[in-house]
């Protein structure tokens, strides 16, 4: 029997996959950023929550950060890297496509409702927390 209990929720946490993150000789937490100089870069972290899959990092990178996430293992630091962009089969280009049209007729929608809010001279507007 598995028990699974969430104790504490962070909406603006920042998690990866636990395979890319890795311990140093002294013990400390690490992962690897690909840098925009073609090489990869250890960068230490600090973890919070972990569990089989996913890592919280409570401080030592942002949100966006390049992390590699295959084939990290035992990389020094400065090692020089080739990124490799995802292979993209023909049903998720065909399904891109189909969701490129969806997204066009709700943008025309979104035009018109804006047309209609400037009309009435009114707009709602959201603060940071999302509400009105």
């Amino acid at each position: 029997m598995q028990v699974a209990i969430t104790a504490k929720t962070d909406k603006d946490a920042v998690v990866i996959p636990a395979g890319t993150v890795f311990k140093n000789p002294e013990g400390g937490d690490y992962v690897l950023l690909a840098g925009t100089d073609e090489k990869a870069h250890l960068k230490t972290v600090h973890v919070g929550i972990r569990n089989a899959e996913s890592v919280e990092i409570a401080s030592g990178i942002k949100e966006g950060d390049p992390i590699i996430s295959n084939g990290g293992y035992a990389v020094p630091d400065g090692t020089k890297i080739k990124v490799e962009k995802p292979e993209t089969s023909e049903k998720e280009t065909a399904a891109g496509d189909d969701k490129d049209k969806k997204e066009d007729k709700k943008d025309d929608k979104d035009d018109k409702d804006d047309k209609d809010a400037k009309k009435s001279g009114s707009a709602a507007k959201t603060d940071d927390k999302g509400k009105e």
